[in-house]
């Protein structure tokens, strides 16, 4: 193999400046706190979906609330679908970091309406806002993704979401059900 100069002064042939450059990679130190946090974010989510859906009925029977059982489950995929299709126009003109925000504040004041419902009725409301603050987290994570990683790695991290469900599907249900037995179920809204 021989040595040449390139046009940066070096000798070498991986010195090239046509040589292909590294392909992005998805856990690399540049990209992994992106990547990190973003996954979190749709586990958390996945995870209180799933122990939601596993202690309702007891939530149902405690708050006697048996006539807005649908309404439980259903308020949440109400509000995200709406909110989901107001925040990308709101995450459009001011960016990721609002909706984000507001999105993780939303879904910790739903935790705690949720937890602390007197009645069927709050509850119900607690969920409605839980779908509306989803709708943003996601929203922005998409944006986010967007404009933080290359386009090589967006599949990638897509897919990965898709696999942030798997341990939380797995798990949730489980571990809400202990919670709920121990300490009851509102402490799977409000445990620290």
């Amino acid at each position: 193999m021989t040595s040449r100069t390139t046009t940066h002064g070096l000798t070498g042939t991986d010195a090239s400046p046509h040589a292909a450059p590294h392909p992005a990679r998805l856990l690399s130190r540049e990209h992994l706190p992106v990547v990190v946090g973003v996954v979190s974010l749709v586990t958390l989510a996945a995870f209180e979906n799933r122990a939601v859906m596993t202690i309702l009925p007891t939530v149902v029977r405690d708050l006697d609330g048996w006539g807005l059982f649908g309404a439980s489950t259903g308020a949440s995929l109400v509000t995200f679908t709406v909110a989901m299709a107001w925040s990308g126009g709101w995450t459009d003109r001011r960016g990721p970091r609002p909706a984000l925000l507001t999105g993780l504040v939303a879904f910790a004041v739903a935790q705690v309406v949720s937890g602390l419902a007197p009645t069927m009725g709050v509850f119900v409301a607690g969920r409605a806002a839980s779908g509306a603050a989803e709708a943003l987290v996601d929203t922005a994570l998409m944006v986010l993704v967007a404009q933080a990683l290359p386009d090589a790695l967006r599949a990638k991290v897509f897919a990965s979401f898709a696999a942030a469900w798997v341990l939380p599907s797995l798990l949730a249900p489980s571990i809400a059900g202990g919670i709920d037995a121990l300490a009851g179920w509102r402490a799977v809204f409000v445990a620290p």
